[in-house]
């Protein structure tokens, strides 16, 4: 998968969640994150935040959600984590 995959499948998700939330929700935690990467061996996807607080927000509140959508969206993934990078 290159990262023009990985924004295509991230930008699914987002429409998912934004479906979801109120603006104001979607814009505050998830309108500036991106996924990097999806390491396939590991479970692990990687996704990109403006800061530590909005990290720390995404694991605390929406990792299940983030992690539906993206086997929603990557079905031959394994993905089983997130980790959340700065």
């Amino acid at each position: 998968m290159d990262q023009q995959d990985y924004s295509l499948v991230w930008q699914s998700v987002l429409e998912d969640v934004q479906k979801e939330l109120s603006e104001a929700n979607f814009k505050t935690w998830f309108l500036s994150t991106r996924l990097d990467s999806i390491d396939e061996k590991s479970g692990l996807a990687t996704v990109t935040t403006p800061n530590n607080f909005v990290s720390k927000n995404l694991q605390e509140r929406y990792l299940p959600k983030i992690l539906t959508l993206v086997k929603k969206h990557r079905p031959s993934s394994n993905i089983h984590s997130v980790e959340y990078k700065v």
